[in-house]
């Protein structure tokens, strides 16, 4: 890729804008190195059609090409044209296609398409061929003859109301009924190659022989055209009109010009064979060649004046400008030019100057011309004779004018000094008066002078800094002690603010004063500076600083605190060809316009040049969406953008489970390629926008259902801002994420802690109940243990075992006494002691119940005897049971069953083991029955003792269904025998 810069003239003007050409071959990823069809569609590409490479498509950075392979037709492709939606037509040597941006769609195949055009209706559009016309409608197509089947057609242009054919054989007009031809005065051949409509208006046509024809009604009416073989033709929205050849390169009438201006090889194309013209939304100009591939002249914001544009020498060195005169320059050691509308021409050139370098240049009202040499002094020029003045020092570095008739100069030994200048009849003549320390002079190596607004003078030192001083008064000195970043200042300026802007090798310094206090304040490549190492400094109309470095040049706009707000670098690809600046040769000029003295000529950057502000913004589109690294177009199957990049639906609905977005953002800007960046917000989740930055694929993760609205915009240099794309989304909730499943829930959750609330306060009652319970089972458990101790220590019983040992004692009986005392003192302990237990050995009970049957007999006088009858695998020492239970029974025995029985009462207890749970225990008297024994009791008599065993092991949870005892007579014979009574009595684990 080639870069070269144009310099087009214009006669109404000081100069023209300057183009920048830039080609784009095979080796930057063109098809092929013919093309012969261009177009620039609406959303910024270029496209390309070239000669059996297929169709190549230019996004400002790269290439992308479409052959037979993808679907086209054919891959040899000569005319390109974009429909009202905004479809590609590709005509090819094997038909016509239609391109939506993702597939081919191709028809009319086999045939050799020319031509294709459709500017008059959207719905329609016309096809050449080598035989025929094609006309579309809708999505039918018919067909119309040539107007004599002998013609080869070249080209055709639909109007309004007729359509304009190009053959061999003239220009020929169809309107609709018949085919009619167009008389014109042809200077060689009758070939109309040709034809092109500019805007809806004006169509031209070109023939060989030199000859441009604007196309009337009926005829064609001929002008001149500097080339003999004309190819193309072209007037760009601007109202340039250019034209291409097949030999001589391109030519350009600019608008309201006179002159064309040849552009070929020596301006930087690749080829002189021009075979098609168009130009893009931007303002650039592209040229499909016949052999050189593709050329952009893209607008450029500088011009240069070097040694390839004809000026005679490199190093720009001084810069003067004079409202006479214009822009004068001091150029290496060839003398003094002056800027015309021609060019750079020599103003000053003579024997005097030949090897002398010119650091300073002045042009003052007398119409003297001063150039301050370094090693010859200074040389005056006035009225064509020639003055060398030597008495201020020969190495001569600056001056600065004083007065009307006085210079301050600034020398590299001898310091500074005062020139003044007298004329009489004979002519010049100079005094010089030097100035030092005893003048409050700081001394030093001076760099450059300049003047405040006050009319000091202003003292930049290679190694003392700035001084601000007036004969006799030093009013301020800032050094590198006061904040200075280095102690050389190269360039200085004040603005009208009042600030003063100094050029330091470390940087740009802005020095101001507030109440008598300096304040001062460094920027550097930190604050977008493209170098420290500056030279020069010059403050335009609009405020703007311009910055020169060995670099380039940095535009810098202030804000209102005199803060840096934009910086805009210009390099060699914006036209600053130059690259590294000359010490203090910048200026502004009463126009506005911009000059820079180089290392390598003059640039120049107008005061009405297209800024990139001007330019329209960048377009914006959608490379691609992913969702979980996968395209939407796999991941949905829905078509969420067209084949452009553009939204294709109001609104993208997602699953839960699809909420790790990625956004690919491509954005086209041919005005400035390079420069592009992006913004971005996604409305619900973002709450502002994205900062400015170059990152092109945003990703959003594990976004939560709800509605969104991505918004992003594309920004280009000089604030230029696309439109906005904007996509809808949202992404639905599972039905475990829906507000009626969240209210569900929570319903249910409150359910639920209620239901726990109320089964804690339920169990809390049944607990209080269980307690209140417990409390009352206690209570009634110990009523019913004393009453069962009540009856088991009956005061009847106690009083008659008592009287009975007494008894014993009055007779005498001492030691029965003493053995049925003993057994009383041990039931009564043990009762005692077994009164608060719910369990007792039964061996420990069948002791108790021998001490209580004892005693009982010794109280009756022995009227019956007892008898144990005990399995001989019953354990009696490791089973226990509830105490005090069988005790009643017994009592039951011996007071109604043996009742009235004074001799032979015999009680059996027999114990079994049933089971592991239960012990069965059966009591038997040989009493007189339970009839007899009822009929003596007091009617309404029960058993007391019985019901308390009952509710005794009801109570204490050993109770069954099944009655814990069982009473019966034993009857043999038909008589009553006595009572049998059978308790169950459970065995306690």
């Amino acid at each position: 890729m080639r870069l070269i810069y144009l310099l087009f003239l214009f006669p109404f003007c000081l100069l023209a804008q300057p183009r920048q050409v830039q080609t784009y071959t095979v080796a930057e990823g063109l098809a092929q190195s013919q093309v012969y069809a261009v177009l620039a569609d609406r959303r910024g590409y270029v496209w390309a059609g070239t000669q059996g490479g297929g169709l190549s498509r230019f996004d400002g950075e790269r290439f992308r090409t479409f052959s037979d392979g993808d679907g086209l037709p054919g891959n040899y492709v000569q005319a390109l044209w974009e429909d009202a939606p905004g479809n590609l037509w590709i005509g090819t040597d094997q038909g016509v296609a239609r391109y939506d941006g993702q597939t081919f769609e191709t028809f009319l195949s086999g045939t050799n398409i020319l031509a294709i055009d459709g500017r008059n209706k959207p719905e329609e559009i016309w096809v050449l061929t080598e035989t025929q016309l094609y006309r579309r409608q809708g999505t039918n197509w018919d067909t119309l003859a040539l107007p004599m089947p002998y013609l080869r057609p070249y080209c055709l242009v639909v109007e309004a109301h007729r359509l304009l054919l190009g053959t061999d054989r003239g220009a020929w007009q169809w309107d609709g009924q018949s085919w009619r031809t167009m008389p014109a005065e042809f200077a060689a051949s009758h070939q109309v190659w040709a034809l092109f409509r500019y805007q809806r208006g004006q169509t031209w046509a070109l023939a060989p022989g030199n000859q441009l024809f604007a196309v009337g009604p009926d005829s064609l009416r001929a002008r001149r055209v500097p080339a003999q073989t004309p190819t193309v033709f072209y007037v760009s929205p601007q109202g340039d009109s250019w034209l291409g050849t097949q030999d001589q390169g391109l030519f350009l009438l600019p608008k309201g010009g006179q002159a064309w201006v040849a552009i070929g090889k020596q301006q930087g194309l690749l080829s002189n064979h021009i075979r098609a013209l168009t130009s893009d939304r931007w303002g650039n100009l592209w040229v499909g060649t016949s052999g050189g591939g593709l050329s952009c002249l893209r607008r450029a914001p500088f011009q240069a004046f070097d040694e390839d544009r004809g000026l005679v020498g490199k190093e720009v060195y001084a810069l003067t400008y004079s409202d006479s005169l214009g822009l004068l320059f001091a150029v290496g050691e060839a003398g003094v030019f002056r800027q015309t509308i021609a060019g750079p021409t020599v103003f000053a050139q003579d024997s005097a100057l030949v090897g002398q370098k010119i650091k300073a240049l002045h042009y003052d009202a007398a119409g003297r011309l001063w150039m301050g040499t370094p090693g010859a002094g200074i040389k005056v020029k006035s009225a064509n004779r020639w003055y060398d003045v030597g008495l201020c020092g020969q190495f001569v570095l600056d001056m600065v004018l004083a007065t009307a008739n006085s210079w301050w100069v600034a020398t590299a030994y001898e310091g500074l000094s005062l020139l003044t200048v007298r004329e009489d009849s004979t002519g010049l003549s100079f005094t010089c008066r030097s100035f030092g320390r005893e003048h409050g002079l700081p001394l030093g190596r001076i760099e450059s002078l300049a003047q405040d607004q006050l009319g000091r003078l202003l003292i930049a030192y290679r190694d003392r800094g700035l001084a601000c001083w007036s004969p006799d008064t030093l009013y301020w000195q800032v050094t590198t002690a006061d904040g200075l970043p280095a102690p050389t200042v190269r360039a200085v300026r004040q603005d009208t603010a009042g600030y003063y802007w100094l050029a330091t090798t470390r940087g740009l310094v802005r020095l101001g004063w507030t109440s008598q206090k300096m304040h001062l304040r460094v920027f550097t490549n930190r604050d977008g500076l493209q170098s420290n190492n500056l030279y020069c400094l010059t403050i335009d109309q609009q405020g703007q600083l311009w910055v020169g470095s060995e670099r380039g040049v940095d535009q810098v706009e202030l804000d209102a605190a005199r803060n840096l707000k934009q910086v805009t670098f210009y390099g060699q690809e914006a036209g600053f060809t130059g690259i590294e600046t000359c010490t203090n040769a910048a200026l502004t000029d009463s126009l506005g316009n911009v000059w820079l003295g180089t290392m390598n000529g003059l640039m120049l950057h107008e005061n009405q040049s297209l800024r990139p502000t001007l330019a329209p913004p960048p377009e914006l589109a959608f490379a691609d969406i992913r969702i979980l690294y996968r395209s939407v177009r796999d991941t949905i199957g829905q078509p969420v953008l067209n084949g452009w990049g553009q939204p294709n639906t109001k609104l993208l609905t997602l699953t839960n489970t699809q909420n790790h977005l990625s956004f690919d953002l491509q954005a086209l800007d041919l005005a400035q390629p390079g420069d592009l960046q992006y913004q971005w917000q996604l409305a619900g989740w973002d709450e502002q926008w994205s900062p400015p930055a170059t990152q092109q694929t945003i990703t959003y993760a594990n976004l939560p259902p709800g509605r969104y609205t991505f918004r992003a915009r594309a920004v280009g240099k000089g604030e230029r801002v696309s439109q906005m794309l904007v996509l809808p989304i949202e992404i639905v909730p599972a039905f475990w994420q829906t507000s009626w499943f969240r209210f569900c829930l929570v319903l249910a959750a409150i359910l639920w802690l209620a239901t726990l609330i109320w089964r804690w306060s339920r169990r809390w009652q049944s607990r209080q109940r269980q307690v209140e319970e417990k409390l009352r089972l206690d209570n009634r458990l110990l009523e019913l243990e004393n009453k069962a101790l009540q009856l088991q220590m009956n005061p009847h019983f106690l009083a008659n075992v008592l009287q009975g040992i007494q008894h014993d004692l009055n007779q005498g009986e001492y030691q029965r006494a003493d053995q049925y005392l003993t057994k009383f003192g041990a039931l009564m302990r043990a009762t005692l002691y077994h009164s608060r237990s719910n369990r007792i050995k039964l061996s420990d009970e069948l002791d108790n119940l021998r001490h209580y049957l004892d005693l009982e007999s010794f109280r009756a006088g022995q009227r019956f005897t007892y008898h144990f009858h005990q399995d001989k695998e019953l354990e009696a020492d490791l089973i226990e049971i509830p105490p005090m239970l069988l005790q009643p029974f017994l009592e039951n025995a011996i007071h109604h069953g043996l009742h009235g029985k004074a001799t032979g009462g015999r009680i059996d207890i027999t114990l079994l083991e049933e089971g592991i749970s239960t012990l069965v225990v059966t009591i038997r008297d040989n009493g007189r029955g339970l009839a007899a024994s009822a009929a003596t009791r007091n009617k309404g008599h029960r058993s007391t003792a019985l019901n308390v065993i009952r509710e005794r092991l009801e109570l204490l949870g050993y109770a069954t269904e099944e009655s814990p005892y069982h009473l019966a007579e034993v009857v043999e014979d038909g008589v009553v025998k006595g009572v049998e009574v059978v308790v169950r009595i459970p065995i306690i684990a």
